[in-house]
C-alpha cells in the first residue's frame, strides 16, 4: 500500500510542471516592430505575477495586465530581429515570436543661434542644434549637403555654420541607418545694426565718427541728416556718403582731401571722417544702407 502511495505521488509531482508548461502559451506580439522606449503588448494564456520575458538573451520584468496580456517597456537594446520568449522561473514556453527593435529617427527641438550674420567670424557661426537620438556617426546636412559637425551626445551636435549668403538653409540631421529628422531653418541675415556712435582721433579741420554694429562692406552708404543748430524750424540736410576702403594709417586718410568720407574697416566697424563747417555742437542721424537696400535703424548724436 505504502508503495502504491509513493507511486502516485511521484507521477503527481511529474504532472505539475507539465500542466503548467502547458499553460503558459505565447500568442501574439504587438506592434511587432517597435523603438527602443515605446511598450509592446503581448497576448498569450497562463500569464502570472512570475511571469519573465526573454529577449535577446535578457530577462525582463513585464507589466501583468491580465492572465492573457503583459505589457513590456521595451529597453535599449541594438537595432535587429529578437527572439521573444516567456518563462516564469519553472518553464519556458515553446513558442518563440520574432520581434524587430528599431532605432528612432532622430529629432530636432532647437537651434542656437538661429539667425547667423552673413558678415562673421567662425565663434560667431559656431551653432548647437538639440534634440534625441542622434546616433554615433550621424552626419548633419544643410540644404541637402553634408557639413563637418561633432556629435557631442545622444541629443547636441555643434558645428561651424560656413559663410553663406543671406538667406534661408535648411538643416537635418541623419542617423547611419538613413533615416532623417525633420528640417529646421538656420537664417543668415545681412541687415547692417548700429551699436555705438563715437568720436575717434581729432585732426586739423576733421575728426573721425566711430560707427560700431554689424553686417557693414565695402559698399555700404551713410545717409546723413544734419539739424542745424539754434534753427529749430529748418528741414535737417541730408547727404549721402558712400563707403570706401579704408587706407593704411591716419596720415593716408588725411591725404584724401576735404569733403566727408566713410571708410571700411571691417564688417563690424566703419570709421566716417568728418568736416564740420562750425565747432558748434549740432544733432545728427545716422543710417547704414547697403547696396541691396537694407538699411540699419536710424541713430542720433550730438556733435560738431
Amino acid at each position: 500500500m505504502a508503495l502504491r502511495l509513493s507511486f502516485f505521488l511521484c507521477c503527481w509531482l511529474l504532472i505539475i510542471p507539465l500542466s503548467s508548461a502547458a499553460e503558459l502559451q505565447l500568442h501574439a506580439v504587438n506592434p511587432a516592430v517597435v523603438p527602443t522606449g515605446a511598450n509592446v503588448q503581448i497576448l498569450g494564456s497562463g500569464f502570472s505575477a512570475a511571469t519573465q520575458v526573454l529577449l535577446g538573451g535578457q530577462e525582463l520584468k513585464p507589466q501583468l495586465i491580465s492572465e492573457g496580456q503583459l505589457q513590456l517597456l521595451i529597453p535599449q537594446l541594438p537595432e535587429g530581429s529578437y527572439a521573444l520568449q516567456l518563462t516564469d522561473g519553472v518553464v519556458t514556453a515553446a513558442q518563440s515570436l520574432s520581434l524587430y527593435i528599431e532605432l528612432p529617427a532622430p529629432r530636432i527641438t532647437d537651434i542656437n543661434p538661429t539667425n547667423v550674420n552673413e558678415c562673421s567670424n567662425p565663434e560667431e557661426r559656431l551653432v548647437t542644434v538639440s534634440g534625441g537620438d542622434f546616433q554615433p556617426g550621424a552626419n548633419l546636412l544643410m540644404n541637402g549637403s553634408a557639413v563637418p559637425a561633432s556629435i557631442d551626445s545622444s541629443q547636441s551636435i555643434s558645428f561651424v555654420a560656413p559663410q553663406l549668403d543671406a538667406g534661408i538653409y535648411g538643416l537635418q540631421v541623419v542617423n547611419p541607418n538613413g533615416k532623417r529628422s525633420l528640417p529646421h531653418s538656420l537664417y543668415f541675415n545681412n541687415i547692417p545694426k548700429i551699436f555705438s556712435l563715437s568720436e575717434g582721433e581729432d585732426y586739423v579741420g576733421s575728426y573721425q565718427l566711430i560707427i560700431e554694429g554689424k553686417n557693414f562692406y565695402p559698399h555700404s552708404s551713410l545717409v546723413v541728416r544734419e539739424y542745424p543748430s539754434g534753427f529749430g524750424d529748418l528741414p535737417p540736410q541730408q547727404r549721402i556718403i558712400h563707403g570706401r576702403d579704408v587706407m593704411q594709417g591716419s596720415a593716408g586718410a588725411r591725404l584724401r582731401g576735404h569733403g566727408d568720407y566713410l571708410n571700411y574697416v571691417n564688417c563690424n566697424t566703419l570709421i566716417y571722417y568728418r568736416y564740420p563747417y562750425s565747432g558748434q555742437d549740432k544733432e545728427l542721424s545716422l543710417q547704414i544702407v547697403n547696396r541691396d537696400g537694407k538699411s540699419s535703424q536710424v541713430e542720433y548724436i550730438t556733435t560738431r
